[in-house]
């Protein structure tokens, strides 16, 4: 949906040049850390409206809410581990999107 191409990191798969986008003027981002790690929380800077979205877009950001608004970040990072396209990537490798047919079910 995004667009970007992602690659395996150690708590998932994160889209190349993540470190560049918490630099991108339209973006608020809050530090935590994380198993000695710094994560980044990241708010748009205006409010969202839905017509900025598809439909098809809305239906997937719900099903991805609705499987993931209960879990702690460990959770998700626990999750993405079991993925196939994470299992069948090595480190610092860049994740196919053939392998996208492949995800786990988030029903």
């Amino acid at each position: 949906m995004t667009g970007l191409v992602y690659q395996h990191m150690p708590l998932g798969a994160l889209p190349i040049g993540y470190d560049e986008l918490i630099h991108l003027p339209t973006v608020k981002v809050e530090e935590e850390f994380y198993n000695n790690d710094i994560c980044y929380r990241i708010y748009p800077k205006r409010d969202i409206l839905i017509s900025d979205f598809s439909s098809e877009e809305l239906s997937v950001l719900e099903t991805v809410a609705l499987k993931f608004k209960d879990q702690k970040s460990k959770e998700i990072v626990e999750y993405m581990h079991k993925e196939k396209a994470y299992i069948d990537t090595e480190m610092n490798q860049i994740i196919p999107y053939s392998l996208a047919r492949y995800l786990n079910d988030l029903n």
